[in-house]
């Protein structure tokens, strides 16, 4: 009895824990400047702010990152990105890290299975990254719809005022209340403030939203003020413009088409664990065997390791954003 009271107070403390570091994670990358303060201002108080940061926690990230591939941190950390979660890699992991650990303790402390506590932290440190990927393919999807009417202002814009920076800074305002564009905007808005080049912003941009179109738009525009006149710039710009349009709406059909699959796998997913409550609740024989025999518990740690597995392939293959 002692020992699992014990157990009970770690799960509650590491999930308290968990719980402020998401927290404080997420007001740091949702939290909002007032729009009437100088962008430079913000960036100061930004850098500021991340020479506070807990020491250990840095620590902790580094230790985690030095173990990992360039390219494998490039790609988790552009995920959180497009997401809307300015992590680094090393806090990603660490919230998976300590979401593993309170799943250890809670199945262990429940069950006192061994195997099947190792196989829910697995499963632990896995469920940020698939909520964060749920999260990254709505909003991209969303964004994807406002890129290209940011393509056709910044475009029109040019052409009157043959300045790409003032172009995208006088399309900013008309994103006014539009989220998350509008968002995203204001940050190329900021780079621009501090001394950021209009292509190399378009390119960051185009990065945080995922559109492969708006890095068209940059590369032609560099190509163009190197080697091209101001007409020759208004072609290329409009030219990307075309391409986004034409790929849209093969887009749109492609989509039309999987959104009911998509539908349906996850509805197959979720009535797996909908039935497994439902028997459990209404069945004391079904409890006890998924409960209290070792078989049942080491079954219940792979359907559910089954689960996440079927979640991640529907996030990655047929959920994602299409290219």
């Amino acid at each position: 009895m002692i020992e699992r009271q014990l157990m009970l107070v770690l799960v509650a403390l590491l999930a308290a824990l968990i719980l402020f570091t998401l927290i404080r994670l997420t007001w740091r990358s949702f939290r909002k400047e007032d729009e009437e303060k100088n962008p430079l201002e913000m960036r100061k108080k930004q850098s500021v702010s991340s020479l506070r940061e807990n020491a250990l926690k840095r620590r902790l990230e580094a230790l985690v990152e030095e173990r990992a591939k360039k390219s494998k941190r490039l790609k988790i950390e552009e995920m959180c990105m497009q997401a809307g979660l300015h992590w680094t890699y090393g806090e990603y992991k660490l919230v998976g890290y300590f979401a593993g650990i309170v799943m250890f303790i809670a199945v262990y402390a429940g069950l006192h299975n061994w195997f099947t506590a190792a196989v829910f932290a697995f499963i632990g440190t896995l469920i940020p990254g698939q909520i964060i990927h749920v999260i990254r393919n709505a909003r991209v999807a969303r964004l994807e719809k406002q890129v290209g009417s940011f393509m056709r202002l910044v475009t029109e814009r040019y052409n009157s005022t043959k300045n790409f920076a003032q172009a995208i800074l006088e399309s900013t305002k008309d994103f006014k209340g539009q989220e998350p564009m509008y968002s995203e905007l204001k940050r190329a808005s900021a780079d621009l403030a501090i001394g950021v080049d209009a292509t190399e912003t378009i390119r960051k941009l185009a990065k945080r939203t995922g559109s492969k179109y708006l890095m068209r738009m940059a590369d032609y525009y560099q190509i163009a003020s190197e080697l091209g006149t101001v007409e020759t710039r208004q072609n290329l710009l409009k030219q990307s413009l075309l391409q986004y349009e034409k790929n849209r709406s093969i887009k749109s059909r492609l989509r039309n088409e999987l959104n009911g699959p998509v539908r349906e796998a996850y509805i197959m997913t979720a009535m797996v664990p909908i039935v497994g409550v439902y028997m459990a609740m209404s069945t004391q024989q079904y409890r006890t065997f998924f409960l209290q025999t070792t078989m049942g518990q080491t079954a219940l740690g792979l359907i559910v390791l089954v689960l996440v597995g079927c979640v991640w392939f529907i996030n990655h293959q047929i959920g994602k954003p299409l290219d």
